[in-house]
């Protein structure tokens, strides 16, 4: 479940064609989220805000193939930062 997001976050989520996947909520707050939910944490360290990006854009591929159009250079900016900053972590990757 995703809530409180801006108008903006509501029209990607419809975009990218993952409505059909995540149930969307306006209201509430953080205590009246569901047993097992998790908080975004903004205070993550670059290599694992990296890699969780480059699996976020994989991910989204995935579920609608022609989100390949949307996020080749994405992935393909992603993929190289990682290279350069040092690690793959054992991680396979899409080509």
């Amino acid at each position: 479940m995703l809530r409180n997001m801006s108008d903006k976050n509501s029209f990607l989520i419809r975009m990218l064609g993952l409505s059909h996947l995540v149930r969307t909520e306006q209201g509430g707050s953080a205590q009246d989220m569901p047993a097992g939910a998790q908080v975004l944490d903004a205070g993550t360290d670059k290599q694992t805000l990296t890699n969780t990006m480059i699996d976020s854009h994989e991910t989204l591929v995935q579920v609608a193939p022609e989100n390949i159009l949307k996020f080749k250079d994405v992935l393909a900016f992603l993929k190289e930062d990682q290279q350069r900053s040092g690690g793959q972590n054992g991680i396979e990757r899409l080509p």
